[in-house]
């Protein structure tokens, strides 16, 4: 079980990934996590709410492989995957210096947000496309102690509850480090 927080608009009829806009997403299309109270809380724009997620262990992005045809298939089916032709170039240029057939997928992952390519539907079918992969989420260390879980697949999220900052206990301010196992 990991707890982390997240900040911005209440879940209304349960968590889903929301269309990222352009530039908007760090680390890939998904449900944006911290283990800092303050951080989610930065994100509420004041009139959102601070949430209290806890998820089941997840395949995480970082420990996961695929052979070079299926990343390239991938780009080459979505359509209107900006950048098409440097995403993929990038991703022959990667396996040429691995000398291998197979890619960490989270390559992938940093190429569409380095070309800014994972913008509306295509980060939406991104993040569906990992979770069919057998991937649920990613794991971002965003300096110091803290660290950002990015949820690919909103079913490893099994309990949620809104928490006021009158009721943050003083030991959730700063939750646990992430371990990936």
């Amino acid at each position: 079980m990991i707890q982390l927080w997240h900040g911005g608009r209440r879940w209304v009829g349960g968590p889903e990934i929301q269309p990222p806009r352009a530039g908007k997403y760090e680390c890939g299309p998904g449900i944006y996590l911290t283990t800092r109270y303050h951080r989610a809380r930065s994100y509420t724009g004041g009139s959102g709410v601070t949430t209290l997620v806890t998820l089941r262990e997840p395949r995480w992005l970082e420990q996961r492989e695929l052979p070079l045809a299926k990343l390239e298939a991938f780009v080459r089916e979505t359509p209107r995957f900006r950048k098409r032709d440097a995403v993929l170039a990038d991703l022959e240029a990667a396996t040429s210096r691995l000398g291998r057939d197979t890619v960490p997928v989270s390559y992938l992952v940093n190429l569409g947000v380095n070309h800014d390519a994972l913008a509306g539907n295509v980060g939406l079918q991104m993040a569906s496309w990992l979770a069919d992969q057998g991937i649920d989420a990613s794991l971002y260390n965003a300096g110091g102690q803290e660290q950002w879980v990015v949820v690919f697949n909103p079913k490893i999220i099994t309990e949620y509850r809104t928490v006021s900052a009158s009721d943050v206990a003083l030991d959730l301010y700063e939750l646990p480090r992430v371990v990936a196992t």
